[in-house]
C-alpha cells in the first residue's frame, strides 16, 4: 500500500511541476515581454543592427569630417587651418611644421608624449601624441611648411 501511495504523489508533484513550467513559460511570452532565441538574437537581431549602425555612420560622414575610429592621414597646405569639432587626436607626421591655435590664454593642444601644453603660435613637435579634449572652441592647428602630413581621429573641419 505504501508503494502506490507514494507513486500517487510523485505523479502529482511531477503534475504540479510540468504545469508550473507550462505556466510561466506561457507568461514569459506575452506581446508585451517576448521570448527569443539565442539563435535569433545571433543571427537575425545583431546582424540587423550591425548594419544599420554601419549604414548611418557612412551616410553621416562628408569628406572633411573623420568619423570612424581608425586614423585618417591628411595632407595640408602651408596656412591651412584644422579645427576640432569634437575631442580630437593628432600625430604629426616627419617633415611637416604645424602650430598651435588656440583662442585661450591658458589652454592649448595637450602634447601627451611630452607632457606639456602647446599654447597659440608654438610649434606642435613631430612624432607627438596630441589631443584636444574638445570641440567648437577655436582650437587647432596652422600648417607653417609648404606641405604638412597629419594623423589625425575625430571630427574636425579644414578652414
Amino acid at each position: 500500500m505504501k508503494k502506490s501511495r507514494m507513486i500517487a504523489v510523485v505523479g502529482a508533484v511531477c503534475l504540479a511541476v510540468g504545469a508550473s513550467f507550462a505556466a510561466g513559460k506561457v507568461m514569459a511570452s506575452t506581446d508585451t515581454d517576448p521570448l527569443i532565441t539565442l539563435s535569433y538574437l545571433e543571427q537575425v537581431a545583431l546582424p540587423k543592427l550591425k548594419t544599420e549602425v554601419l549604414a548611418e555612420m557612412n551616410g553621416s560622414s562628408n569628406t572633411s569630417v573623420e568619423k570612424s575610429g581608425n586614423y585618417a592621414v591628411i595632407e595640408l597646405n602651408k596656412g591651412q587651418n584644422v579645427y576640432a569639432e569634437s575631442a580630437l587626436e593628432i600625430i604629426v607626421r616627419p617633415g611637416s611644421n604645424v602650430a598651435c591655435v588656440s583662442d585661450f590664454d591658458d589652454q592649448g593642444i595637450a602634447d601627451i608624449t611630452l607632457g606639456k601644453e602647446i599654447m597659440n603660435g608654438e610649434q606642435i613637435a613631430i612624432n607627438s601624441y596630441c589631443i584636444i579634449p574638445r570641440g567648437d572652441d577655436g582650437r587647432g592647428f596652422t600648417v607653417v611648411s609648404d606641405k604638412a602630413y597629419v594623423m589625425i581621429r575625430g571630427d574636425y573641419r579644414i578652414g
